[in-house]
């Protein structure tokens, strides 16, 4: 949608700039509507979010949607007429983003001259007049949801997020009865003929038959995803204007190769394709291509030979290391400089050496932001020992601009050394995911702006230590906010030191059966709202260091069995709301100081077998203020407790 609008914006803009083509009065209009779309852009983000939830975003959405198509009807009318230029069109540089991929107008079109059509300029300045009408009641509809509003630089057009569910209507630029007929025209194998009618889709339904086969030249916009179609025709390749072309979450099984024969198609996309089994082998023809989303295709094990003379391309969602002749290497990466957004790299283990790691160029991507390397799960160790792995994953360092990093089912012995290098300094979020041959964690506490960190399946870390909060000016994590420990299965101990987590707000530890305890680090952690512990079944106790965190909101203990009882200090919580105590076989009695927790809202207690009572809990002190807040207490499966104290009832 942001890059429909976007393109609107452009032809507008530049409508608006050519006074004496103009009737007089008109380029105020165009230059209003270019404005007021220009306003309602920031806002978009945030729209196509809460449109899964809200049908009344979802309907405000699409008259938006509607009215940037018609918007740009009106553009490309005025280059086939002569009211823009069209001499961009055939600029391949990433810079132009307001290519409309027209031919010249003497070349399809029989039209009088522009210059004298007085009656093709009045038709112009009555149908944006009637699209400004339009778009004034729909930036009231905006204030009436409340969106919020992002930052937007006008040279970037975000992509949409690749997990959303929402599934549209089908959508074909033109009326309803132009819908139909070029719907079933595509889904047949008729043979296109040469257009003349200047007007594209505006046909009177008298010439809807007529034009029948003429008229799917000019789609430029073929949106099919959600439908049923499970094969597209080879004639798809004779739609020469198509800039668009969408086929995400149908039954498709590969794509005719005859779709690389479209030279102006600028979007490609292809997410949820889940039988789709390959792309055109010519891919790399499409040399206008610009958005490639391609991602949830799990059928699809390699690209094509030739993804590198994309030169064009600004979105590559997911980039497959292919292996053997015929599919891709990594080494196609290398060109491709003008990629931004995210990228995704998967089967990282069939790259063959270093060199060809180096060779993909990644730190040259100054536009990416999100970066994620991928190895396939289950790998066998043995099989991939002559690989160095180490050194590829040495070569993959990402650009100064990467602000997330994932990585995923490593299986190196070391991670790289740029990891902890503070040069990486917009990375916000870092995701580690099944390293199991790594020893040690990276220092990733000298990354400035570092917000958070997951840490799962680094199954051969044992001690998490002072080399894990770096060292110089940075160390110790001192934009941390949200941290998470997950299945290590062999971490036993983590010790703190001074000055670190001085930002942390949620910590949660899960899966980590042998850890015994993390006092050495509580004490340090007094910004913390959340602390959640699960399936730790190596700890015991918790530590009296619980009454530094000051401002915990949200305490939360399931699964460790070994745990006999809460520690003395909760008092000095005051701030705590939440507290969770489930499948803690071993615990026999909760401290008193609860009934000093005047914060509380919710108390939960299941699946504690050996409490036997309540009564320490309810004894009150005739100075203390109580939980009188409390408005929900869960007690669940505590079969040890044969009765509640009378002050409940």
């Amino acid at each position: 949608m942001d890059s429909i609008l976007s393109k609107a914006i452009d032809g507008l803009s530049t409508l608006a700039q050519e006074e004496l083509r103009l009737l007089w009065g008109a380029k105020e209009h165009v230059k209003n509507l270019s404005d007021t779309l220009a306003l309602i852009r920031p806002v978009l983000e945030d729209a196509e979010q809460k449109q899964v939830r809200e049908k009344d975003v979802r309907d405000w959405l699409r008259k938006l949607k509607d009215l940037a198509y018609e918007a740009e009807d009106i553009i490309d009318e005025c280059i086939a007429w002569g009211f823009i230029s069209a001499e961009g069109e055939h600029d391949d540089g990433p810079k132009n983003q307001a290519c409309y991929c027209l031919p010249s107008p003497s070349s399809c079109f029989r039209s009088p001259s522009p210059f004298r059509d007085i009656g093709f300029q009045c038709d112009i300045s009555m149908r944006v007049q009637n699209l400004m009408k339009r778009l004034e009641e729909i930036e009231r509809e905006k204030n009436r949801f409340k969106f919020r509003e992002r930052n937007v630089r006008p040279d970037v057009v975000a992509q949409p997020p690749p997990t959303t569910s929402l599934i549209d209507e089908l959508d074909v630029v033109g009326r309803e009865l132009d819908k139909q007929i070029a719907i079933r025209l595509l889904l047949s194998n008729a043979t296109y003929t040469k257009l003349h009618n200047p007007y594209g889709f505006n046909l009177h339904i008298g010439d809807a038959a007529r034009h029948l086969i003429q008229k799917c030249k000019l789609l430029r916009v073929l949106d099919l995803g959600g439908t049923q179609i499970s094969s597209l025709p080879d004639s798809v390749g004779e739609l020469k204007l198509l800039r668009y072309l969408d086929v995400s979450l149908t039954l498709i099984k590969e794509l005719p190769e005859s779709t690389s024969k479209l030279c102006n198609l600028q979007t490609l996309k292809v997410i949820f394709c889940k039988k789709l089994l390959k792309l055109p082998k010519a891919l790399g023809n499409m040399r206008r291509l610009r958005h490639l989303l391609f991602d949830y295709c799990d059928s699809i094990t390699y690209l094509p030979t030739g993804i590198n003379c994309l030169t064009c391309l600004q979105t590559l969602h997911c980039f497959i290391v292919g292996k053997g002749s015929g599919c891709n290497n990594i080494t196609e990466l290398n060109g491709l400089n003008n990629l931004r957004g995210r990228l995704k790299i998967t089967n990282l283990e069939n790259v063959a050496c270093k060199k060809d790691a180096e060779a993909a160029n990644l730190v040259a991507k100054s536009n990416l932001l999100t970066l994620k390397l991928v190895w396939r799960r289950h790998q066998s160790y043995q099989s991939t020992v002559t690989i160095d792995a180490e050194g590829i994953l040495e070569a993959l360092q990402p650009p100064v601009s990467i602000e997330r990093l994932d990585i995923t089912n490593y299986i190196g012995p070391n991670f790289p050394s740029w990891l902890g290098n503070s040069v990486l300094c917009n990375l916000v979020q870092i995701v580690i995911d099944g390293a199991a041959q790594c020893i040690h964690l990276p220092a990733l506490g000298n990354l400035p702006l570092l917000k958070s960190l997951s840490v799962t399946g680094t199954n051969s870390v044992k001690i998490v230590g002072h080399e894990f909060y770096g060292d110089g000016t940075l160390k110790g994590f001192p934009s941390l906010e949200r941290l998470e420990f997950c299945a290590m299965d062999e971490w036993e101990e983590w010790s703190g030191m001074e000055g670190i987590f001085k930002r942390l707000q949620a910590l949660y530890i899960r899966e980590c059966p042998k850890l015994r305890s993390i006092s050495n680090v509580l004490e340090h952690l007094s910004t913390m709202q959340t602390l959640w512990i699960t399936s730790c079944h190596g700890l015991t106790t918790l530590a009296e260091e619980l009454e530094h965190l000051h401002s915990l909101t949200s305490l939360r203990f399931v699964d460790c069995p070994r745990l006999s009882a809460l520690q003395i200090g909760l008092q000095h919580i005051p701030a705590l709301q939440y507290l969770e105590v489930s499948r803690c076989p071993g615990l026999t009695t909760l401290p008193w100081e609860l009934q000093y927790l005047t914060s509380l809202r919710a108390l939960v207690i299941a699946s504690c077998p050996k409490l036997t009572a309540l009564d320490k809990l309810l004894k009150f002190d005739k100075n203390a203020q109580y939980i009188t807040r409390l408005e929900s207490l869960i007690i669940s499966h505590c079969h040890g407790l044969v009765a509640l104290p009378e002050e409940i009832g």
